[in-house]
């Protein structure tokens, strides 16, 4: 069995009313075939874009933790008062530490709700409520230490 001239191919594809890809392989092509080929392009886009989705939104949500706990400790550290007359040393917990925390297990527990993926955001709202009463009570453990 021989196949044709190379450059007859594209004319007998025509004449044949067939792709080129179709002649090279000796079959036609179903539509069904096509069609599930589409098929499976389409999920595999949509797929990477809710992969890619998730991702975006693992960074902000990680990025808006950072963040938030950065500001945090400085306004605790800015908020230690020193009081050398009384040896004594005061802080305050403030609204940067407390209300993200509190949004983030919010957020956790609706989207837990909803069935949806909340990539740990009750547990870093947690951790958002406990990491300023750790730095405060290390600062008073601090304040303890030096003053006796």
């Amino acid at each position: 069995m021989g196949f044709p001239d190379i450059n007859s191919i594209e004319d007998l594809a025509n004449a044949l009313e067939l792709s080129i890809v179709e002649l090279m392989r000796s079959e036609k092509e179903l539509k069904e075939n096509a069609v599930n080929e589409v098929e499976e392009t389409v999920n595999d886009v949509v797929r990477v874009a809710t992969a890619d989705l998730d991702e975006r939104h693992k960074i902000i949500l990680y990025t808006f933790t950072a963040t938030t706990v950065i500001f945090s400790i400085l306004d605790i550290l800015m908020s230690i008062e020193w009081q050398a007359e009384k040896l004594m040393i005061s802080a305050t917990i403030p609204h940067t530490a407390t209300v993200p925390g509190i949004i983030l297990i919010i957020y956790g527990i609706i989207c837990k709700v909803r069935g949806k993926n909340t990539y740990g955001a009750g547990t870093i709202g947690i951790c958002l409520l406990i990491i300023p009463i750790i730095v405060l009570g290390l600062a008073f453990l601090i304040n303890a230490l030096i003053t006796g």
